[in-house]
């Protein structure tokens, strides 16, 4: 298991002038999956390395 101190060590924080990218914009950007955690069936939340989450629930999608 992975602590919060453990994944803010892993990430580098983006500097997004308030501005939070589309979730299309986050997969397709390229950045590199640091987590991915599969809670049920069609749930998952992955950590990029530039600090955005993405949960995804089935079809629906939020950063």
């Amino acid at each position: 298991m992975l602590t919060l101190k453990e994944l803010k060590e892993m990430v580098n924080l983006t500097e997004n002038n308030g501005r939070v990218p589309t979730a299309k914009q986050l997969i397709e950007s390229g950045e590199q999956i640091i987590v991915k955690e599969v809670l049920a069936k069609e749930s998952t939340i992955s950590v990029y390395a530039n600090g955005f989450v993405l949960y995804r629930a089935g079809k629906h999608y939020t950063v």
